[in-house]
């Protein structure tokens, strides 16, 4: 053999290990971090100290965020979005999400129960705890996007080193950590793909984050529980598993006849309007024994109060409807009253999902006292 011939034998091993050390290194951070990744959804958060979670995520950002470093030290990004394309991008991110939005709302109407609130997140909730949703709902949501766009992305293109295929695989990676819930895994992998894409597009990360929020909200606000399992993933998930049959939940709940205001002690008399659509029976001396739970609480002072009405004797039937009476006084302090029903199973957990609650306003105020002078004049003409 020639030394040429040699020469080029050592240049392409050379290569070759260069090659493969460079996959070792994103190889070894995918590996950590899916490891912490999956060390919280099924060991942390089961009732572990909030301490644990945190120190695991800042762990979890360090090894993105150094590793995300020496790849822009390198040039070895996976996409570095243009600027004069972000308006471009920002008008498809838009288009794709009210396209999402369509088919989300369109699964809900032909095999949901076509019930979406989108206002679900008020329901039950104070302003510091409406604002704790926000921010842990957000952070969550920035956290999964760079995620997906600074991490699984580029280490995929340096495994594999092919856009489509590294594509695939990061988006595969994302929705099987949404795993065990079925629903979840397929919505974040057609999400993925398409999230990535739109980055690659020159879309903006605030703009993916909005999206990514919209749709969620979405999502939770309009599929069945049967489907969404009130997107629990992980550990969280596994007593949803064990409920036998998870449809025997399915149905819808709406509030008729509330007045809007009332005296304080005043009587007040209005309707719940239930539809099972599940293939149970719901009464009151079977194992889905079913009641409404009422609950009143003062949108100032926070105070609470509530009852729970039973369905009546023959119960529903699967596929019909009943109504139930819903009897109670107006309370005695005055004051804008948020009165919230939801089904809930004697004995056990309230009904999951945005379609078996209702929320209504309603104000209770003393009526308006008569000045003196009127009545004197009143009487006076009388």
């Amino acid at each position: 053999m020639s030394t040429q011939a040699l020469r080029l034998d050592e240049s392409a091993g050379a290569v070759g290990k260069r090659a493969r050390a460079v996959r070792i290194g994103p190889a070894l951070e995918l590996a950590g971090v899916l490891t912490l990744l999956e060390l919280d959804l099924w060991v942390l958060r089961d009732g572990v100290h909030p301490f644990w979670r945190v120190l695991t995520y800042g762990l979890v950002g360090g090894i993105i965020a150094a590793f995300h470093r020496g790849r822009r030290l390198r040039g070895t990004l996976a996409y570095e979005p243009r600027r004069h394309a972000k308006l471009r991008g920002i008008c498809e991110c838009v288009a794709a999400t009210v396209a999402c939005a369509a088919v989300l709302i369109g699964a809900c109407r032909f095999f949901g129960d076509g019930t979406i609130r989108i206002a679900f997140p008020l329901e039950d909730k104070t302003t510091v705890r409406l604002l704790g949703w926000l921010v842990t709902k957000l952070s969550g949501v920035v956290a999964q996007q760079l995620a997906l766009q600074l991490f699984l992305l580029p280490v995929f293109l340096a495994l594999i080193g092919r856009r489509p295929q590294a594509t695939l695989a990061a988006a595969c990676v994302f929705a099987l950590l949404h795993a065990p819930n079925a629903a979840l895994v397929l919505l974040t992998l057609a999400a993925g793909v398409l999230w990535i894409t739109l980055y690659q597009r020159s879309c903006p990360l605030a703009a993916l984050v909005a999206s990514h929020l919209s749709l969620a909200v979405l999502a939770h606000a309009a599929l069945p529980e049967r489907w969404s399992h009130d997107l629990r993933v992980g550990v969280r998930m596994l007593p949803e598993l064990a409920r036998e049959p998870l449809h025997r939940f399915d149905g819808s709940l709406r509030v008729v006849g509330l007045p809007e205001r009332s005296r304080p002690g005043q009587p007040i008399r209005a309707r719940a309007v239930i539809v099972n659509r599940s293939p149970y029976r719901w009464s009151g001396g079977s194992d889905m024994q079913v009641c409404v739970a009422v609950r009143l609480r003062h949108m100032r002072t926070g105070e609470a109060s509530g009852f729970r009405t039973d369905l009546p004797a023959p119960g529903v039937a699967p596929d019909q409807s009943a109504e139930v009476e819903l009897c109670f006084a107006a309370p005695v302090t005055p004051g804008t009253y948020e009165v919230s029903c939801r089904l809930f199973q004697r004995g056990w957990s309230p009904f999951p999902g945005s379609s078996v609650r209702d929320t209504r306003m309603i104000r209770v105020s003393e009526p308006a006292a008569t000045e003196p002078g009127n009545a004197t004049e009143t009487g006076a003409a009388e």
